[in-house]
């Protein structure tokens, strides 16, 4: 009997030490899944978001332009996302013109799922007396590196801009929504997703150079409670010839 005990009791030792050991990493993957979900979760955010941007004219009508984009988000304290955005452009009239290229949104950490893909753009500017509109209508096909995910989505935006009178500087203001078409494979909601409202100046800091800097306010209504997120915009712009 006590050797009955002693061979069950030693089992039972050590079924119970792989069973710590094993619980082990499953309690550090639930850990890091609730953190990343609080990131997610996160209400009233502040974020920082530097952004550096340039074209080159082959022509007239052709340029090609390249955008990036760094966010910080949790009170500007985390590295969030990198933006990376290659494209082209063609002036078909002194108010129209037509974009295509290459987006790629880098979540970070990596493990992240990254979202990269195609966009296409309609745009139309016009200007009231020393008042600059400009409209663009934006598709993009977005694809989610871990799991084969599809979003597509259309985004239009409204900027207008005004300069102040006797000075370098113009008071530029604008509105984003965006809504998404097709959200195969995603936990985002089809229709009506977001809206981006923005408000900031820009000033001429040299020939063919610009920087702008702001407060854009985003809101995610379609969450359930609203969800907003306010970012500090630092840009600059740089037209190479």
């Amino acid at each position: 009997m006590h050797a009955f005990m002693g061979r069950n009791g030693r089992a039972l030792i050590l079924a119970l030490a792989l069973a710590a050991f094993g619980a082990v990493p499953a309690a550090a993957q639930r850990q890091q899944a609730r953190q990343q979900a609080q990131q997610r979760q996160i209400n009233d955010d502040f974020r920082l978001s530097p952004e550096l941007g340039f074209e080159y004219r082959l022509s007239p009508q052709w340029r090609l332009t390249f955008d990036t984009r760094l966010v910080l988000n949790q009170a500007m304290s985390n590295v969030h996302k990198l933006e990376m955005q290659p494209g082209v452009e063609y002036a078909l009239s002194p108010n129209w013109s037509v974009a295509g290229g290459y987006v790629q949104y880098q979540r970070l950490p990596a493990q992240v799922s990254t979202t990269r893909g195609p966009y296409e753009d309609v745009a139309y500017g016009t200007t009231f007396g020393r008042l600059e509109i400009a409209n663009r209508l934006r598709t993009e096909e977005l694809f989610y590196d871990n799991n084969g995910a599809l979003l597509i989505r259309m985004r239009y935006r409204l900027s207008l801009q005004h300069p102040i009178p006797e000075t370098p500087w113009a008071v530029l203001v604008s509105n984003e929504l965006y809504f998404n078409l097709k959200t195969d494979g995603t936990t985002l909601p089809a229709g009506y997703d977001r809206n981006k409202l923005y408000g900031g100046l820009v000033v001429e800091i040299g020939r063919g150079a610009k920087a702008s800097a702001g407060y854009e306010l985003t809101s995610y209504e379609p969450r359930g409670d609203l969800h907003q997120v306010h970012t500090l915009r630092l840009g600059f712009a740089f037209a190479l010839n």
